[in-house]
Order: structure tokens, then C-alpha cells, then sequence
């Protein structure tokens, strides 16, 4: 018996905290991902993070929150920044809103990546969602760069968060 207890508590945990997106009453209507700057790659993930936004989801309100990791690398090589963010909309109104929510992640300035969702969620209907955001980043000299995570949401309630942090690289040799 007590092993099925901790089984059960171990995936209860597991599938809190590998929510992918979820909508009820909603649709995605436009979906885009893209960089600026001098991006080397870059990966949107969902369903991986915790969903801190989802655990303050209120009535009729949105909220969002945002994490970046410090990284840290060497010069003249690329080197991985990862954030996390999540999302929550409830509608509760009796019509249907447009909503939008986006994903940023920066290095050192304007070199970021986005995603970007216009969501239809109809009277009653709601939508959460966790994730990561990875990119690669390429750095031809040492020194401490910033790095910055975000996660906005806009429509009939908005709500934002933002989180900032360094990236670290040291000369090679």
C-alpha cells in the first residue's frame, strides 16, 4: 500500500509539472516564432516548466511569469541561454475576446527570439501554458552580457512578467 501512494505522489507531481497547453472554449488563430540579431538556433518547448501563472489564474484575469538561468561559456564559441514562462487567461466574460500572448528571450540586447499567439477564447473559456525558450548564441569576446526572459499577455485583461540575468564568458585560454 505504501507503495502505491508514493507511485501515486510521484505522478501527481510529474503531471503538475509537465502541463502542456491547455484550452477550453479557445482556439489558436495565428502561431509565429522568430529571431532577430545574431541567433545561432533556437527551440520553443511547452509542457516542461511549471506553470507559475497558472497557480495565480484568477477570475476573468490573465497572468504570466517569466524566468531566465544565468549561463555562463567561453569566447569565439556559442553558448545556450534557456528561460522558462507560462501563461494563464480566463475568460469569464459571455462573449468571445482575442487574446495574445508572447514569448521573448534576449542576449546581450537585440538578439532575441519570440513566439507569438493571437488565441480566440470564447464566454467561459480559458487557456495555461508552460514552457521553455532555448537559444543559441554566439560570442566572439569575454565580458558579462545581460539576458532577459518575458512573458506577455494582452486582450481584454493583461498581464506581464519579466525576469533579468547575466551570461557569463570567459576568454579560452
Amino acid at each position: 500500500m505504501k507503495i502505491k501512494i508514493i507511485a501515486a505522489t510521484i505522478l501527481s507531481v510529474i503531471s503538475v509539472n509537465t502541463m502542456a497547453i491547455e484550452m477550453v472554449n479557445a482556439r489558436i488563430v495565428d502561431h509565429r516564432e522568430w529571431s532577430t540579431g545574431n541567433v545561432k538556433s533556437f527551440k520553443f518547448t511547452d509542457g516542461n516548466a511549471p506553470n507559475e501563472a497558472q497557480a495565480k489564474m484568477l477570475m476573468g484575469k490573465a497572468t504570466a511569469a517569466a524566468n531566465v538561468n544565468d549561463a555562463e561559456g567561453y569566447s569565439k564559441t556559442n553558448t545556450n541561454i534557456n528561460g522558462t514562462h507560462s501563461y494563464a487567461i480566463n475568460n469569464d466574460t459571455k462573449q468571445m475576446h482575442m487574446y495574445t500572448y508572447e514569448y521573448k528571450l534576449c542576449a546581450d540586447g537585440n538578439n532575441c527570439i519570440y513566439r507569438l499567439d493571437h488565441i480566440e477564447i470564447g464566454a467561459g473559456g480559458h487557456t495555461t501554458n508552460s514552457g521553455t525558450t532555448m537559444m543559441t548564441q554566439y560570442f566572439g569576446s569575454a565580458g558579462t552580457f545581460d539576458s532577459l526572459a518575458s512573458t506577455k499577455v494582452s486582450g481584454e485583461t493583461t498581464a506581464s512578467a519579466e525576469k533579468h540575468g547575466h551570461i557569463y564568458i570567459h576568454k579560452i585560454g
